[in-house]
């Protein structure tokens, strides 16, 4: 039996998160929402039209307010940027924050970025803004961040022959005793809603927003290959290679390497480089004397 292909133009677009998010607004809330998918399902490409999506629902709103109109899309990929837009924004800007996991990984929980990010993220609801941000996996993101986000929206798949995304949607609530958060089905008129679909945002946007994307990785290899350089020398400086102190022979070389980097026993030494454990001794206690030096 073949399967009948979905029609999506059928359907409302992300009307439930767009409601969902709209209706927080009013009762003066805040939203953080995460998108999560394998890499090439369309995240950027969801966050920036729910963006789109929102910020012309909460454009209605601020007319019948008499309130000026938003009209930019704001993509930031550093904390120091996100604070810089959080200092400006009103009630109901929104903003997207790009490769959440890489800034704020789950891995450097108590690292003073992530510690900061969770203390801003406490200040949102004062200005009542929309915060899009995107991963490829939910866990990857640092607890406190996820505990304190709203709406999980998951890439599914690209239909290119319709130009659009399909994701699942779920409602968050974390439990603050335990800590665990819990996913709940969005619902459209008693019924769940399985499925929503995001066209393609704005072609002249999406240039703009993928000139930013690659703008962050160089930066982002810039910044890693730079520590990685820092630590290369300082480990040569250890060592001796700038002929800084005495340099160390080739067995004591090896011996270091095992020994302090990588971490082995005298004996797993002696057995890797084949000789005995007082070789191994002596060459430790040899480069010990030339690193003090």
């Amino acid at each position: 039996m073949k399967l009948q292909k979905v029609d999506y133009s059928k359907y409302d677009e992300s009307d439930i998160i767009v409601n969902y998010i709209a209706e927080r607004f009013l009762k003066g809330f805040y939203t953080f929402l995460l998108t999560i998918g394998l890499p090439g399902t369309g995240k950027s490409s969801v966050d920036m039209r729910l963006n789109e999506l929102v910020m012309a629902r909460i454009n209605k709103i601020r007319a019948r307010k008499g309130i000026a109109p938003s009209t930019e899309i704001y993509v930031v990929d550093s904390l120091i940027e996100f604070i810089e837009w959080l200092q400006k924004a009103r009630p109901g800007d929104c903003v997207v924050i790009e490769e959440l996991s890489v800034l704020f990984p789950s891995r450097r929980s108590m690292a003073g970025e992530n510690v900061a990010i969770g203390r801003v993220l406490d200040t949102c609801r004062k200005k009542q803004v929309i915060i899009f941000s995107n991963a490829p996996i939910l866990k990857s993101i640092d607890s406190h961040l996820r505990a304190m986000a709203h709406i999980c929206v998951e890439t599914l798949k690209i239909v290119k022959t319709q130009q659009v995304v399909v994701s699942k949607a779920h409602r968050l609530q974390t439990n603050p005793g335990s800590g665990k958060t819990y996913l709940h089905t969005f619902q459209r008129n008693g019924r769940d809603v399985k499925r929503i679909y995001t066209r393609m945002p704005d072609l002249e946007r999406w240039a703009t927003y993928e000139k930013q994307k690659d703008k962050f990785m160089d930066e982002l290899y810039k910044e890693l290959k730079s520590k990685a350089e820092k630590k290369r020398e300082k480990l040569e400086k250890e060592i001796g290679v700038d002929g800084g102190s005495d340099p160390l022979t080739q067995r004591e070389l090896e011996v270091y390497t095992l020994r302090e980097i990588k971490s082995m026993t005298q004996q797993e030494v002696a057995d890797t480089l084949q000789i005995n454990v007082s070789n191994v001794c002596r060459a430790e206690a040899r480069y010990n004397k030339k690193l003090k030096n």
